[in-house]
């Protein structure tokens, strides 16, 4: 028989949708009347190699082959230790990333991004995702005060007996605010 091979995707769940797909990809025809059976056989997991075997009536075969890779496990993310505030998203995501370590059951690259959600209670989400789309995240919770604290002062006395006088009724009559919760 002769056995030709079409395209399967590069990445797989099991390995009986890596085989289901070879099967259904590659055609069989022989130049004798009747079936050709085709069936599959896989070895490896992460560097696949699935093999579909065309059998004609007479018991002569055919090979092809298709390499793919078979990995449903998500990879795993570690969140490592980051600083608890930043001026801008920009920093707080470069540092969440930089502090998360990522490992797969597959060699290949995995794929970091990360999301913010909030400022000053901000939330940033690191996504790790496999060449397979398998992915996992984890969760940094930091404050993003990119805004300086608003000061007014208020009215002192004209004259004081000492410098530390002075200097805790400036205290007193000075108010402070700022866009986030927190001691300023």
């Amino acid at each position: 028989p002769t056995v030709t091979a079409g395209t399967i995707a590069s990445c797989y769940a099991t390995v009986a949708s890596a085989e289901a797909a070879a099967l259904a990809a590659t055609t069989v025809s022989d130049n004798c009347l009747g079936s050709v059976s085709k069936t599959a056989s896989t070895t490896g997991t992460c560097s696949a190699v699935v093999t579909v075997t065309g059998t004609d009536g007479c018991g002569n075969s055919a090979t092809v082959t298709y390499n793919t890779r078979i990995d449903n496990t998500d990879p795993t993310v570690t969140a490592g230790t980051i600083a608890s505030c930043y001026a801008t998203v920009a920093s707080a995501e470069a540092a969440a990333l930089a502090a998360t370590t990522v490992s797969d059951d597959c060699l290949g690259s995995v794929t970091k991004t990360a999301n913010t959600v909030g400022t000053c209670n901000a939330t940033i989400t690191i996504t790790a995702t496999d060449g397979c789309g398998q992915s996992n995240s984890v969760d940094y919770y930091v404050t993003i005060d990119n805004a300086v604290p608003t000061v007014m002062a208020g009215t002192i006395a004209s004259c004081y007996a000492t410098v530390a006088s002075a200097e805790a009724a400036a205290l007193a009559a000075t108010t402070v605010s700022d866009d986030c919760l927190g001691s300023v």
